[in-house]
């Protein structure tokens, strides 16, 4: 099974994430975000993943959808049919980037952003972008047909989303439809922040097959008291390896427990191990769920994904540095969120007057990626 090519095809209506009502700003002037002295919120999430080996740990998402929104007021969401890593940003825009956003040495050959992906920004420009359309990829590549959204405003909020209908890498993956989201936003009841990717319909090395895997993670800071309430999760159902039902955890894959017999169980699990060795896969687990909390209502969320490690004889003997194998990964979704409330009491005796707390900068949120190297 060779590297997850970075194509995607056919489109879907957009599907509505559940979530709090959008904040609105009030004729007195006063709005959600008041309630706040500081605040950052970062979402990401992605159809897929996959690890580049030529710059450390650089990674790319396909059918990305990311959301930075902090106060003071800086909004960046970005959706793509293919969202560039740091290294790749910085590539397209300083060698053949055009437009405004172009980095230093563009040869104005390219737009941008580039096709597939839109943009929202405040208070740089465009606050809004939507695109939808097709895109060729590279050589007998697949093709993306898709519609990506992003929009940024002043309150601050930012939003960001990504739709298609059907995913076909040959011979290693494919998939009916896929939505991905991530916003921020001071909302009535605090600050909120969620990032979601639902997938529905997987088949992994014409072997593995999946009905839904579904991630969300979703955080809220009360505004007025109160510690942040947080959830992360990644639920796979319907998942069965060539027709045999089995469970997906993050100790890795098995044969679902259906009271067989020792001889039956004992054969179903030799089919297991038959099939995924014909598909070339090594390993395929869920990473591990985790919320981590700090101070200032800060919390880290992480709803993992998929992970799928593969072996390939044939790939290692096709190149020159031999390269055997590597990985990408499917779904999963991350949430940063913390803040300053405005005001906080001075303490016991205080009769309850209120005390400015001064602004804090961004913090800065950590990038993880996973390197598959084998």
């Amino acid at each position: 099974m060779r590297r997850l090519c970075t194509g995607l095809v056919a489109a879907a209506a957009l599907l509505a994430v559940p979530g709090a009502a959008r904040a609105e700003e009030p004729a007195g002037g006063s709005t959600p975000a008041s309630a706040f002295a500081t605040f950052s919120v970062f979402g990401q999430s992605q159809v897929a993943t996959g690890y580049l080996y030529a710059v450390g740990d650089e990674d790319e998402h396909i059918g990305g959808a990311r959301a930075s929104v902090d106060k003071p007021e800086n909004v960046l969401a970005v959706a793509a049919a293919f969202q560039r890593g740091t290294a790749a940003g910085y590539t397209y825009g300083a060698t053949v980037g055009g437009g405004q956003n172009a980095g230093a040495g563009g040869k104005g050959i390219a737009p941008e952003p580039p096709p597939g992906e839109a943009d929202g920004q405040y208070p740089s420009t465009p606050a809004e972008q939507t695109w939808q359309g097709t895109l060729s990829g590279a050589a007998r590549g697949p093709v993306v047909d898709g519609r990506a959204h992003a929009k940024g405003t002043a309150l601050p909020s930012g939003e960001a989303d990504f739709t298609l209908q059907r995913l076909d890498v040959p011979g290693q993956l494919t998939l009916d439809q896929a939505v991905t989201t991530s916003r921020g936003e001071p909302v009535e009841a605090g600050l909120e922040g969620e990032s979601t990717s639902v997938l529905r319909h997987v088949t992994i090395g014409g072997t593995v097959t999946i009905d839904s895997l579904v991630s969300k993670a979703h955080a809220l800071l009360p505004a007025a008291a109160g510690e942040t309430k947080a959830a992360g999760s990644t639920v796979v159902q319907g998942a069965s390896v060539n027709g045999v039902p089995v469970v997906i955890g993050d100790t890795g894959i098995r044969v679902s427990d259906q009271g067989q017999g020792t001889a039956q169980k004992a054969q179903l699990d030799e089919q297991l191990s038959k099939g995924l060795a014909a598909a070339n896969i090594e390993d395929i687990r869920l990473a591990r769920t985790s919320i981590v909390k700090g101070d200032n209502g800060k919390v880290m969320i992480d709803a993992p994904a998929l992970v799928i490690r593969y072996r390939d004889k044939t790939l290692a003997a096709s190149n020159p540095q031999g390269f055997s194998g590597g990985g990408f990964a499917l779904g999963g979704a991350t949430l940063s969120l913390e803040a300053q409330r405005a005001t906080s009491d001075i303490g016991a005796g205080s009769s309850g007057s209120q005390q400015r707390v001064a602004p804090r900068p961004s913090p800065w949120v950590e990038r993880r990626a996973v390197r598959f190297v084998t």
